[in-house]
């Protein structure tokens, strides 16, 4: 799934705006456990919701900023109300009127990273809850059949469902990160 999710990044280049940095810091989250498994540590999760609060702190500014246009075309809207505008004024008009639709694009764009990141965090929960429930079978399977309690069934029976459920849901979050990287 990461790697899905790392090609559909790579497609769209002006996603992310340290892509390569994004994806260096994924390989390097990665490190090996004593049973030689790969082990994800907290440095991805910590990047990922470091870029979050970085885009929200963006998008406040990007805010104000455009609390300052929006005051200012009013004002100068409301000093024109006659009909009568001077060069200087149209101009003026102008710029701010660009200035507005730019800003507006540019909160578009981190509201959109932000949604990437935000599945891509969810992603890594849901890998993380799909490990933990893999194991928890994985031992419960190990145990024959005829030696199982009752309890021991129904706990493997709610653990396959529970599992069948997460793929689903991770399976939700790459469809849903490929249709915003087509936006």
């Amino acid at each position: 799934m990461i790697a899905e999710s790392k090609k559909s990044l790579r497609k769209n280049q002006n996603t992310l705006p340290d892509k390569d940095q994004v994806d260096l810091k994924r390989e390097n989250s990665q490190t090996i456990n004593e049973n030689g498994k790969s082990q994800e540590t907290l440095i991805g999760t910590e990047y990922v919701n470091q870029e979050i609060i970085n885009l929200k702190s963006k998008q406040k500014e990007l805010d104000e900023q455009g609390n300052e246009l929006e005051t200012q075309l009013r004002f100068l809207m409301k000093s024109n109300s006659d009909g009568k505008k001077s060069d200087a004024d149209k101009e003026l008009e102008d710029v701010l009127l660009k200035k507005w639709f730019l800003l507006v694009n540019q909160k578009n764009a981190l509201l959109h990273q932000q949604q990437e990141l935000e599945i891509l965090q969810n992603e890594k929960n849901l890998e993380k809850r799909h490990e933990i429930l893999t194991n928890q079978l994985r031992n419960l399977m190990q145990i024959e059949d005829y030696k199982k309690t009752d309890d021991q069934k129904k706990t493997e029976t709610i653990l396959f469902n529970e599992l069948i459920s997460l793929v689903n849901k991770r399976n939700d979050l790459v469809t849903q990160l490929d249709e915003e990287n087509k936006l």
